[in-house]
């Protein structure tokens, strides 16, 4: 089963995202408002089964945020709060 964790949560700005699933490639990283406009958008490669990703919200407004995960077609949406 897949686990996706952020983490500190809530933060300054600096997430960890560790993905457990068997998934290898391209993820899609997308933040945004909880009114849904798309804030940022980053590519990253998955190489191992357990892979944790760095991911930094500078430049960006406190508050609650969505962080979309995609993992090839599958989509996982984790809500995130900046302080």
């Amino acid at each position: 089963e897949k686990q996706i964790t952020v983490f500190p949560n809530p933060s300054f700005g600096n997430y960890h995202i560790e993905i457990d699933h068997p998934y290898h490639g391209e993820v899609l990283l997308i933040l945004r408002d909880v009114k849904g406009s798309e804030l940022l958008k980053e590519k990253r490669q998955k190489t191992t089964t357990l892979q944790k990703i760095d991911f930094s919200t500078d430049g960006i407004a406190r508050g609650v945020l969505l962080l979309e995960v995609r993992l090839g077609s599958e989509k996982t949406v984790k809500r995130i709060v900046k302080q």
